[in-house]
């Protein structure tokens, strides 16, 4: 039996549909769908994984941080990149998604085996962490370039900006908020 989680960190759920991007990491399939459900987005997710989540979409902004020889093997990655950013678009115009979710997890063996100070043990928690921080937030912050459109209440087309969030969760299930930018709303009140 799952238990109810409680993310660590303020983030505004989201109201209408999401694309998700995890890991394909098979130990936490039951606890991110878990965690998914808690959101009260049970049938509103459209999810995608590929391994490593952000790392591999972000060899380009930070090329010294990877194993060159992984790099050679996948072709530095640009085909991952842009397979991940058509599900985005496709996913904006076949479902209308206003947020996007990221799920890191500790323990990942893509972080460990693409980057080149990839493994993080005992005692190396901040250092994971914040490498999970790092290239989360930097696929979130292109994923907020982009613009979806959606109908409102009164059948207007109307268009906003992406919403990205990211998480990290840990082998036990537990969820932190890694990323998420302000609601601009609630900042002008």
């Amino acid at each position: 039996m799952l238990r109810v989680l409680t993310v660590r960190g303020d983030y505004n759920m989201p109201l209408k549909n999401v694309l998700v991007l995890g890991c394909i990491d098979l130990r936490l399939t039951d606890e991110t769908m878990a965690f998914l459900n808690n959101d009260n987005l049970q049938n509103r997710f459209d999810f995608f994984t590929m391994a490593g989540t952000s790392v591999t979409t972000q060899v380009a902004s930070y090329p010294s941080d990877y194993n060159p020889d992984v790099l050679k093997h996948y072709s530095n990655f640009t085909h991952w990149k842009d397979t991940f950013f058509d599900h985005v678009q496709a996913a904006i115009d076949l479902h209308q998604i206003m947020d996007v979710y990221i799920i890191e997890h500790r323990d990942c063996g893509a972080y460990k085996i693409f980057l080149k100070d990839g493994s993080f043990g005992p005692g190396k928690e901040d250092e994971e962490e914040e490498a999970h921080r790092k290239y989360a937030s930097a696929l979130a912050e292109k994923l907020e370039q982009y613009t979806t459109r959606y109908l409102d209440h009164t059948g207007s087309i109307k268009t906003a900006k992406l919403k990205a969030h990211a998480f990290l969760i840990d082998l036990r299930g537990d969820v932190k908020l890694l990323y998420t930018k302000p609601d601009e709303e609630k900042a002008k009140k």
